[in-house]
């Protein structure tokens, strides 16, 4: 803290004071102040607050003292160059009846750090009076001028050599405000800078004079005045801003992007810019590389899927088209033994093709679910006379499955189809023969395991494993597992597809999968299904085929005029009166000059209006109509529960046509 170089005008050489009101006093001065006797000793008789605090000694330590007990040399330093030389200065003082004296010595002020600088002591005569100019009292005070250097008025005390260096330490800082690249200023509360260094001119290639004359805010891009304004409101009110970003225009008209850090002080605001532009580029480059690579791996993707599924499709097409071939020139020939065996083949290959697809929608989590409460314990146990006879006769299979097993809430033919898959993948990793295990168990997943793991919160689970003592496999093999068509079986012995599939089943159920193998010691496959939290439901009955029609009325709305025409006949041979539009327009129609209707099929992707807003607007005419929707692309309906309400059902094409038959019997057979 500053020390006045003066004595205060109140302590001037004049009549004695009272010694205690001198002391009071004393204590109270805004400085380093000692109020010492005149005498040999020159004991302390006061401190300022400001001396013990600089000091940090304690005022019982100094008050009382002689002065000489708290004054130090510096280590190394010679006696005469020290306290000897500020003794003969006390002593010339009290001695001689000098007014004052003031000495440049580098000793110090004992205390818990030992100040030692260059400090500057002043002994000033408080005489008696009528004591020919003896002192009463000397006032001493000490002044670090460490502090100083920038005070002008010390300046002028201090010698050449100090002064030199002052000049010196001037120049650097004028040099520095001319030549940094950063953008320098003092701006005032209103918003104009009244200073700014050279690099401002060359940024925005204008003259200083017009800089000052503009408004800094008329600068600024519209877009980040609002934000930069609020930044002026933070720094009126004495806080600083560090590293606020905005775009400032030049004088071409565009915009630089500028990096501020401001200081506010004594109704000014000091400031500091750096050109940022740069760095932006930099980042906005870095993410559009970010986004081709993204790009570049979802072509990569694409790419494989392409290929594995045009060698699938093509496969399953030429059975097709190869089958209704051979009976076309049966039928052509009038010979019609045989056929069915043709027809069976067709209808296999249309199966596989349906299965594929329905894998591919898996693995890109865009089939229709139907999740509700199950028992995976009571579907494991149902399966396991199917499993067995899938493993065959050289592989024991073993079940741990645990008591008191939550309900998950999942589809119950995708969790099958999992189920299945991972069994004959662990089957074909153990050809001599070994032992499958499959358990169950309730977990819970923390949020430590879920931030590791992508698409995954934190919650209570239902676990189900399969672990077999196989082959195993390496890590790169288990990193790409989960990958579409990719498989290490013989061509011809699989798709690729089962992983992807499951993987893409535990995403959509809001689930997980983790795969751990080791080469030589077996594979174990753990899948977390959700918990359901709720009343527990008993597990749906099948539907039981229900008696032919009486006329109800069916209204079919499908663009596809092959699969409206299959769907109508289906509905017709049920006994039912079939309606048929290829849009919601017509169908709407259709709908008003019904007298009634009883039931809507409709596929979800029609043209114009969907069929989902079709359903709306149906029911809206008729409350309560019973709806069933067909889609071949269920990605607005990934999950069905969340758009189906009570009378609405969902069928993915491909489908049989006894399938479909059932669930129109068991819609409109309900109460």
């Amino acid at each position: 803290m500053p020390v006045p170089t003066r004595t205060d005008s109140s302590l001037a050489p004049g009549p004695s004071p009272d010694l205690a009101s001198l002391c009071l006093l004393v204590g109270t001065l805004p400085g380093f102040y000692l109020l010492l006797s005149a005498d040999p000793e020159f004991r302390v008789l006061a401190a300022s607050a400001e001396q013990l605090a600089w000091a940090r000694l304690p005022r019982d330590d100094v008050v009382g003292r002689p002065f000489f007990e708290l004054v130090t040399d510096p280590p190394g330093s010679l006696a005469e160059h020290g306290t000897l030389a500020l003794r003969e200065s006390l002593s010339k003082v009290c001695d001689t009846g000098a007014r004052d004296d003031l000495l440049e010595l580098r000793c110090g002020i004992q205390g818990p750090d030992d100040v030692d600088a260059n400090l500057l002591w002043r002994s000033v005569n408080l005489p008696v009076p009528g004591g020919n100019g003896k002192p009463a009292y000397i006032l001493h005070s000490v002044e670090d001028i460490r502090q100083q250097r920038a005070n002008e008025q010390a300046l002028r005390d201090l010698n050449e050599t100090l002064e030199a260096r002052v000049a010196e330490h001037n120049r650097d800082r004028a040099l520095t405000w001319r030549v940094t690249p950063d953008l320098l200023g003092v701006a005032n509360r209103d918003g104009f800078f009244e200073s700014t260094n050279p690099a401002w001119q060359k940024f925005v290639g204008w003259p200083a004079e017009r800089l000052r004359a503009t408004r800094l805010i008329d600068l600024v891009h519209p877009d980040d005045v609002e934000s930069t304004l609020s930044q002026f409101e933070i720094l009126g009110r004495g806080v600083s801003v560090l590293r606020f970003e905005n775009r400032f225009k030049i004088h071409d008209g565009s915009y630089r992007w500028l990096s501020w850090t401001a200081v506010p002080e004594d109704s000014r605001f000091y400031c500091s810019a750096r050109d940022i532009t740069m760095d932006k580029e930099r980042q906005l480059e870095l993410i559009r590389t970010q986004e081709a690579l993204r790009q570049s791996q979802k072509m990569e993707a694409v790419g494989q899927l392409t290929g594995g599924i045009a060698h699938d499709f093509n496969n399953l097409l030429a059975g097709i088209l190869g089958s209704l071939d051979l009976m076309q020139r049966r039928i052509d020939r009038r010979q019609f033994d045989g056929l069915d065996r043709y027809v069976q083949m067709a209808r296999s290959s249309s199966q596989r093709a349906a299965a594929l697809t329905h894998r591919l929608l898996a693995f890109s989590r865009r089939q229709a679910l139907v999740p509700k409460p199950i028992s995976l314990n009571g579907v494991v146990a149902g399966m396991e006379e199917i499993l067995r006879r899938t493993l065959g006769e050289n592989i024991v299979l073993k079940s741990c499955l645990a008591p008191n097993l939550w309900l998950a809430y999942t589809d119950i033919n995708q969790f099958e189809n999992s189920l299945l898959n991972l069994v004959i993948n662990a089957r074909d990793a153990m050809p001599g023969g070994g032992m499958l295990t499959i358990e169950t168990a309730n977990t819970r997943l923390d949020e430590s395991y879920a931030g590791r793991h992508d698409d995954i919160k934190p919650g209570e689970y239902v676990e189900i494993s399969v672990s077999d003592n196989g082959c195993g496999m390496s890590p790169n093999i288990v990193a790409r597992a989960f990958d579409p068509f990719f498989t290490t079986k013989p061509i011809g012995q699989g798709t690729g597809l089962g992983l992807s599939m499951i993987y893409g089943y535990a995403k959509q159920s809001e689930g997980h999968v983790t795969i751990y193998s080791e080469e030589g010691r077996g594979t174990t496959i753990k899948l977390y299904l959700p918990r359901h939290v709720g009343r527990d439901d008993a597990p749906a009955q099948s539907v039981q085929p229900l008696p032919r029609g009486h006329g109800e009325t069916v209204l079919v709305v499908e663009d596809e005029a092959q699969v409206r025409l299959i769907i109508t006949e289906v509905v017709d041979e049920l006994g039912y009166t079939a309606l048929e539009a290829s849009d919601a327009e017509s169908a709407m129609r259709a709908i008003d000059g019904a007298d009634r209707l009883d039931l809507l099929i409709t596929d979800i992707g029609l043209p114009g209006t969907n069929g989902r807003d079709l359903a709306a607007m149906a029911r809206a005419r008729q409350p309560g109509l019973k709806v069933l929707f067909i889609t071949g692309y269920a990605g607005e309906a990934a999950v069905r529960a969340g758009m189906l309400t009570p009378d609405m059902e969902m069928m993915s094409k491909p489908f049989a046509i006894d399938a479909l038959a059932l669930k129109v019997r068991s819609m409109l057979g309900r109460n």
